[in-house]
């Protein structure tokens, strides 16, 4: 058997953001949970003599004397064998010839094309078709493996993290939909004609609504920046204590989302709070200019959470077992 022969395809579903990331090179790792393997402490990877050498994954749990023993292979394949991609469909209007509904792919609305170059007739019983439920004739790219192997969660690196197509406006994203119930606001301040100060809250910090009132009530103009004003720590507006946007300095950085060199003490790392989420998502908006200097940090907490809201409350701190699979984009 040759060795284009002995290439093995699997499907792979991935979300549209993580698809454009694809597309766009930016995403050339994913990371997967090990099945049944939460009881066991070790694991070492064997390759098979008796398989062409193929590996496999030795996990244990030493309990005194006994020693437990399971070896899994990976789902996904080994080195060479490639991953299709599953991504997600929407029906848009029926087209006029025979009212066949057209179909698009979500991550950027390009008409799905069938092997015979017209666009599909699906029978939709909704508007959309999750990513899982795509079939193999639909799929337009996919990915071959160039290194699988099995880590701990934390392990991801800073690296790892962006090449998980973790870019910052992606990481900006994903904070924002962690913010919960905290608004956006920004810093403002009041100036009279006479050159006199009017009351602007005890630190000086007021949201817009509150500015709005304080203008009308002292016949005052508005004056500050349209986007944010940067300060050391997370200010409230004095008046009805909502939580403002700010950027930060590099002080900031570091005492309030811990972003300093001793990162064994602040890791793993998610936003407990919507106003960290919105400090983290201001910063990866490049607020304070920090950014890119942070990219690798963000990308890492960005990560967390996101695998956080995939899998639910308290899944990052488990640390499970994963598997690291580095790809490359193939084109169908």
């Amino acid at each position: 058997m040759n060795k284009q022969e002995a290439v093995k395809e699997r499907p792979i579903p991935f979300s549209s953001p993580m698809v454009n990331a694809i597309h766009e090179g930016r995403k050339t790792q994913t990371r997967r949970a090990v099945k049944s393997v939460e009881d066991f402490t070790d694991v070492v990877k064997i390759l098979d003599p008796s398989n062409d050498m193929r590996p496999f994954w030795r996990f244990s749990l030493s309990d005194g004397e006994a020693t437990q023993c399971e070896d899994v292979d990976c789902p996904y394949g080994v080195v060479g064998d490639r991953l299709w991609v599953k991504e997600a469909l929407y029906a848009g209007p029926a087209s006029s010839g025979g009212g066949r509904a057209v179909a698009y792919y979500a991550a950027d609305d390009l008409p799905v094309l069938d092997p015979g170059g017209c666009l599909v007739d699906w029978r939709w019983k909704r508007s959309t078709l999750p990513s899982i439920f795509m079939p193999r004739w639909a799929s337009r790219f996919s990915t071959e493996i160039e290194d699988a192997r099995v880590e701990r969660l934390f392990d991801i690196s800073e690296t790892d993290a962006i090449a998980e197509g973790l870019d910052v406006e992606t990481c900006a994203s994903v904070f924002r939909k962690a913010v919960g119930r905290a608004r956006r606001e920004f810093g403002r301040w009041l100036e009279r004609e006479d050159g006199s100060e009017p009351y602007t809250g005890e630190n000086g910090y007021l949201c817009l609504d509150c500015i709005d009132k304080a203008a009308r009530c002292h016949k005052a103009e508005k004056r500050g920046w349209n986007d944010h004003f940067e300060t050391d720590s997370t200010p409230y507006c004095d008046e009805c204590g909502v939580l403002l946007c700010h950027s930060l300095t590099e002080y900031g950085v570091e005492s309030a989302l811990a972003f300093t060199e001793d990162k064994e003490n602040h890791w793993p790392y998610l936003p407990v709070s919507g106003s960290e989420a919105l400090s983290l998502a201001e910063l990866a908006s490049g607020m304070g200019d920090l950014r890119d200097e942070h990219h690798g940090r963000l990308a890492q907490i960005a990560f967390a959470t996101l695998w956080e809201s995939l899998n639910g409350k308290g899944a990052w701190a488990a640390n499970p077992f994963v598997w690291a699979i580095t790809f490359r984009r193939i084109d169908a």
